[in-house]
């Protein structure tokens, strides 16, 4: 990496916390050139602010009429409240869901290529990780929760626009791609864009995995209209029409069911077993299948052909 430009003072001004976006921890004394993280994050061309061995850059000021509230959102992830408030505080609740995806959905291989896009705090990485996966990549654009990923030890998570890491990623570099509660942030034309690219990147064979609010479920509108900056949410039906529409050969949708590990949670399995059976026959009655998603989100795994 290159050093630190040498026009930036060792120290500069102190700023709010309020008013900071973190850019990276600098670590061993290497400092990478601001002018790159800068333009590799989107992030407006500010002076930098060097303090405690970490880069910020000041944030825009908001205001009711300004445009970036959008980049004012995602800035403020975590001290908003969407982004949860620490590694343990944000990991704990996944943890026996994102070990079922793992167990589930990807290779047993352990050296499998696999790209998190906004993998936020890290959750599913740290949790692949802990099972034994060597080559993992993170990308989120909000510096909070990839502060948080740091924390954790995931040291492979950067700040980065999803686009543009995967404009400048070579064809059939990854095994799996997880795109976790992301999919539905984006507009349709970015959305198309987006699966497009993911399947540029994926080797023959390989895998996206992704969770999505649920607009067929139950509690569906809870989870899409959770966070302002939800543009979408999907059906399993939806999902297929998206992916195979853009190459890839077969999708498959799955419920969100409480999983009986406890008794807690089997006490959650039996209820929603026995509470939503009345609404899949209602959906059998009336559509003569009973085949029919009915959680707050849903999972897929969109598969690439086995032959580019």
């Amino acid at each position: 990496m290159k050093a630190v430009d040498s026009q930036m003072p060792p120290r500069a001004r102190k700023l709010p916390c309020n008013r900071r976006i973190l850019l990276i921890m600098c670590s061993g004394g290497r400092k990478p050139s601001i002018a790159n993280l800068i333009a590799s994050c989107r992030l407006p061309s500010r002076k930098p602010i060097i303090e405690g061995g970490k880069i910020y850059v000041e944030r825009a000021p908001v205001t009711a009429n300004s445009d970036n509230w959008r980049q004012h959102l995602y800035e403020n992830y975590v001290s908003s409240g969407q982004g949860g408030t620490g590694a343990s505080a944000r990991f704990r609740p996944q943890k026996a869901a994102y070990q079922a995806i793992i167990r589930r959905h990807v290779p047993q291989d352990r050296s499998t290529r696999i790209l998190d896009l906004g993998c936020g705090a890290g959750g599913m990485l740290y949790f692949l990780k802990e099972a034994g996966y060597t080559r993992l990549h993170g990308v989120d654009y909000s510096a909070e929760m990839v502060e948080l990923a740091h924390g954790a030890g995931l040291h492979d998570v950067q700040v980065g626009d999803l686009f543009q890491t995967l404009g400048q990623t070579q064809d059939g570099s990854f095994d799996v791609i997880f795109t976790m509660d992301v999919l539905e942030h984006m507009t349709r034309r970015s959305l198309f864009t987006l699966v497009a690219e993911m399947r540029r990147v994926l080797a023959p064979g390989g895998r996206v995995i992704l969770h999505v609010p649920n607009a067929a479920g139950l509690f569906g509108s809870k989870i899409r209209y959770s966070d302002l900056t939800h543009e979408l949410a999907f059906t399993a039906t939806s999902l297929r029409q998206l992916f195979q529409s853009l190459g890839f050969s077969r999708t498959e949708c799955f419920e969100d069911r409480p999983l009986p590990r406890g008794l807690i949670r089997m006490m959650r399995a039996i209820i929603w077993e026995i509470g939503t059976l009345p609404l899949r026959l209602l959906h059998g009655a009336e559509t003569g299948s009973f085949d029919c998603i009915l959680s707050q989100n849903l999972t897929a795994v969109a598969y690439a052909p086995d032959k580019g």
